[in-house]
């Protein structure tokens, strides 16, 4: 099947392609017989273990590395980075179990977004995602570039350190493929929302009770998917969240902690931790940014076909 700009599975597919390689749930592109209709299927459900397996082993080495290295002057330090390590142990195993638990749910808001997406398409005949699509490929490289130039910039900044440092950049940035289905999710929804808009202020205040009906049933199905985004990944989300606001505290010790130990490389350190800085920022608020994007797209819809109904029972 070609790829077009106007097929959520083809925004969706390279996500699920990355996750093949992370232990997160797999999920491949199946076409039916027809050729004229495409779904992802969830595949094997056990690579879960190898890949607690291998975050178990990749704290244990870190962890055992940080404790043979503490010394009286450096203990505030690892303990520190044992926290952080930890930390993120905990919210790498808890992400992959809860997505494997919640496997059938994430194929389902895919089903939802498929569903309204054929809705919009009954309405305006097309519904463009190449914008999305767009949008999602920045974000990664976006992401993903900020933590290869972080890591770098530490790297440079602390040589003697880059086994705890591989481990940190390594574990920090495996949830990015957990959020990066979400903000996918996320956007195409809020697509979908524009794309209603759009349609109802081309209508230029004339629906009629037919088009009027079909416009309410597909904000009931965006509204529904919306409620399953929710129910499937607000425990993930508030995993990430409790783990960001402590790496964050320890995070902000550790930079002025950095001024005290290299006061020699004043200049390289500030640059090193505006970086970081930027990534922890990136890290952070992607989610609540393009959430609070879709809240604002949804109450504009909902502005809007609340006006066209009354003028149109008015006339």
């Amino acid at each position: 099947m070609k790829s077009t700009n106007h097929e959520i599975e083809h925004v969706v597919q390279p996500v699920f392609a990355l996750w093949k390689f992370t232990g997160l749930p797999i999920y491949k592109l199946a076409s039916h017989s027809n050729a004229k209709k495409t779904k992802f299927v969830n595949t094997d459900p056990k690579t879960v273990f190898p890949a607690v397996l291998l975050h178990s082993c990749l704290f244990l080495l870190c962890s055992t590395n940080t404790i043979s290295e503490i010394t009286d002057s450096a203990i505030v330090d690892d303990l520190m980075n044992l926290i952080e390590l930890a930390l993120f142990f905990v919210q790498n195993v808890g992400i992959l179990i809860v997505c494997h638990f919640k496997r059938r749910q994430i194929l389902r808001i895919f089903e939802q977004l498929k569903l309204s997406e054929n809705y919009v398409k009954k309405l305006k005949k097309s519904c463009c995602v190449g914008g999305v699509k767009k949008a999602v490929l920045k974000l990664a490289v976006m992401k993903y570039s900020f933590i290869v130039v972080v890591f770098a910039a530490f790297s440079i900044n602390v040589p003697d350190d880059l086994v705890n440092l591989s481990a940190y950049f390594c574990s920090w940035g495996f949830h990015y493929h957990l959020e990066l289905l979400i903000v996918t999710y996320l956007l195409i929804l809020k697509n979908q929302y524009k794309e209603v808009n759009q349609f109802l202020l081309n209508e230029k205040l004339k629906l009629d009770h037919a088009k009027i009906k079909a416009v309410i049933s597909l904000h009931r199905v965006l509204r529904n998917t919306c409620k399953l985004i929710k129910n499937t990944f607000q425990s993930l989300i508030l995993i990430k969240v409790i783990t960001d606001s402590i790496v964050t505290s320890t995070a902000v010790f550790y930079v002025l902690r950095v001024y005290q130990l290299l006061p020699e490389s004043f200049l390289l350190s500030t640059v090193t931790n505006l970086l970081f800085f930027m990534l922890m920022a990136v890290s952070s608020f992607t989610v609540a940014f393009v959430f609070h994007n879709l809240v604002e797209e949804v109450d504009t819809s909902l502005q809007i076909l609340i006006l066209l109904i009354r003028v149109t029972l008015s006339g």
